[in-house]
């Protein structure tokens, strides 16, 4: 599987509440990627444009990947949250945060960490942003990311066996 698609998965499924999503009506354009890879210093992974170009950003009640633009309303710009930090990993940006204070970054490598913003914590969580949605948010490790209670939530939802 890949990120888009479990996705589209777990938006047919009555996993998460809709009161709770943002799901953008339409993905960003190839120059606002440009743009907003020019604001934030680097390039985006493959994955994560794909995402963008999709959704532009999107809100799943448990985690929020931010989008391109000035007009990506409330899922958020991606370049207005990064955060001025030495984390440790080289080519960090933060792509999305969740409720609870954590930020996620993204590696120059793909790879995916998680940041404790009340700790200081930096946390590598997935090989790239596929491994992250498919195996860590909706997957097998769901309960490592939101407990057993998420990963049983996940199972009902047929997600995961």
């Amino acid at each position: 599987m890949n990120a888009l698609n479990t996705i589209e998965r777990v938006l047919q499924t009555d996993l998460l509440l809709g009161d709770l999503m943002i799901i953008p009506e339409r993905g960003a354009t190839d120059t606002e990627i440009l743009e907003e890879q020019t604001q934030v210093g680097r390039a985006f992974s493959a994955v994560h444009r794909q995402l963008l170009s999709r959704w532009n950003g999107i809100g799943l009640e448990v985690v929020r990947f931010f989008g391109c633009g000035s007009n990506v309303g409330e899922v958020g710009r991606l370049a207005d949250f990064q955060i001025d930090f030495e984390f440790g990993v080289e080519g960090a940006i933060v792509i999305g945060s969740d409720a609870s204070g954590f930020a996620y970054l993204e590696g120059g490598d793909g790879r995916i960490y998680s940041f404790d913003t009340d700790g200081g914590t930096v946390k590598e969580l997935a090989v790239d942003l596929n491994d992250f949605v498919d195996r860590v948010l909706f997957g097998p490790d769901a309960a490592d990311f939101a407990g057993e209670d998420w990963l049983e939530e996940v199972r009902k939802n047929g997600l995961v066996e």
